[in-house]
């Protein structure tokens, strides 16, 4: 993982942010709440909640018991979501092995069972407060233009390269507010925060690999992770 300088260090291990205990995410599969309900007990927690037709579980349920990879979409319908996804579950053995779960986060019920089934074989939870997604935004949601996802170039590479890779996609759901990642300790703390910039970005598979190689031998003691958004890019020489 390239080093940062001092500068345009975001964070180290020295000042972890945590991630808020508090947000709520609902089960978005049948799978998911089996899994929830069955870690709940595990942990003898009973934090389960209703959120209108929903049970909600605080995001703090999924971290407690070891660190977890939030995969954060911009929508399970995109093309370039579902190949972003696929890219990381092919990397699951590695990243178990370093005792991090895999953990997808959608904004709505809209494509999953789709996803689900074809991209995507672990947790699902739905962020309908959106309480995640603000956090990748530093506290407020990010947006992507019209511009970005009708006529940048950079759009339609990124799509016409996910095409060529095998993938399809539909135009279902709510596009606009953008995704990225998160690796945290079983403590909330964040070593890894990824910022989505344009549909279709995301970061190198071996970042990713490097957070979780740091998370897993304590956050306490791990060499500095980064957080990467468009602010660092350069830096990292992307």
């Amino acid at each position: 993982m390239a080093h940062l300088p001092p500068s345009q260090l975001l964070f180290t291990k020295s000042k972890l942010p945590v991630l808020p205990p508090g947000i709520l995410l609902a089960p978005a599969t049948a799978a998911t709440l089996a899994s929830s309900q069955q870690q709940q007990q595990h942990t003898q927690q009973q934090q389960q909640q209703q959120q209108g037709q929903r049970v909600v579980v605080p995001i703090s349920d999924l971290y407690s018991s070891g660190p977890v990879l939030f995969l954060v979409l911009r929508r399970p319908g995109c093309l370039m979501c579902r190949e972003w996804a696929s890219i990381l579950s092919s990397y699951k053995e590695t990243i178990n092995s370093f005792g991090v779960r895999l953990v997808a986060v959608v904004k709505e019920d809209i494509g999953i069972e789709e996803f689900a089934t074809h991209y995507w074989k672990e947790d699902i939870y739905i962020d309908t407060e959106h309480g995640l997604y603000k956090f990748i935004g530093d506290g407020e949601l990010h947006m992507c233009s019209t511009f970005d996802l009708m006529v940048s170039p950079q759009f339609w590479s990124n799509v016409r390269k996910a095409s060529r890779n095998g993938y399809k996609g539909n135009f279902e759901g709510e596009g606009y507010i953008l995704g990225g990642l998160v690796v945290v300790s079983h403590l909330g703390e964040v070593v890894y925060k990824y910022s989505e910039e344009k549909p279709g970005e995301h970061p190198a598979v071996e970042e990713v690999l490097d957070a979780c190689a740091a998370v897993a031998t304590n956050a306490a003691t791990a060499e500095p992770v980064f957080c990467r958004s468009a602010a660092t890019k350069s830096a990292l020489g992307d």
